[in-house]
C-alpha cells in the first residue's frame, strides 16, 4: 500500500481519484436524502396521528365530564321547578276542596233554610185556620 502523501506533497492522479472516490460514498445523494426524507415524514405523520389521537381522547372525554356537569345542572333546575310547580298544583287543590266543601255545606244551608220556610208557612197556615174557627 502507498503511503498518503503530507500536506505539502503532491498528489498523484491515483491518489486524487481515490481521495474522491472516498469522498463520494461519504457524500450524501438526493437518492439518500429522498429516503431519509420519506422515512422521516412518516415518523413525523405516526407521531402526529398518535398525538392528534390522544388530543381528541382527551377532547371527548372533556366534553363528556361537562355534559354531564351540563345535566346535573339541568336536572337541578327541573326538579326546582318541578316541585314549585307541584307545591302551586297543591295549594290550587286544597283551594278547590275547600270550595267543594263550602259549596256542599253552602247547598246543604240553602236546603235546611227551604225545609224551615215550608214548616213555617204550613205553621201559619194551621195558625190561621185556627184563629178563623175560633
Amino acid at each position: 500500500m502507498k503511503q498518503k502523501a503530507s500536506d505539502n506533497d503532491i498528489l498523484t492522479k491515483q491518489e486524487f481519484f481515490a481521495a474522491i472516490t472516498d469522498l463520494r460514498r461519504e457524500m450524501v445523494t438526493r437518492k439518500d436524502l429522498a429516503t431519509s426524507f420519506k422515512e422521516f415524514r412518516e415518523i413525523i405523520r405516526e407521531d402526529l396521528h398518535k398525538d392528534i389521537r390522544k388530543e381528541i381522547i382527551a377532547s371527548e372525554a372533556r366534553t363528556a365530564i361537562k355534559l354531564a356537569e351540563l345535566e346535573l345542572r339541568i336536572d337541578d333546575k327541573a326538579q326546582r321547578y318541578r316541585n314549585e310547580v307541584l307545591t302551586r298544583f297543591d295549594e290550587w287543590a286544597g283551594e278547590l276542596e275547600n270550595a267543594r266543601q263550602d259549596r256542599t255545606l253552602s247547598t246543604k244551608h240553602i236546603l235546611e233554610l227551604r225545609d224551615g220556610i215550608d214548616n213555617h208557612e204550613k205553621r201559619i197556615v194551621k195558625l190561621e185556620k185556627t184563629q178563623q174557627h175560633s
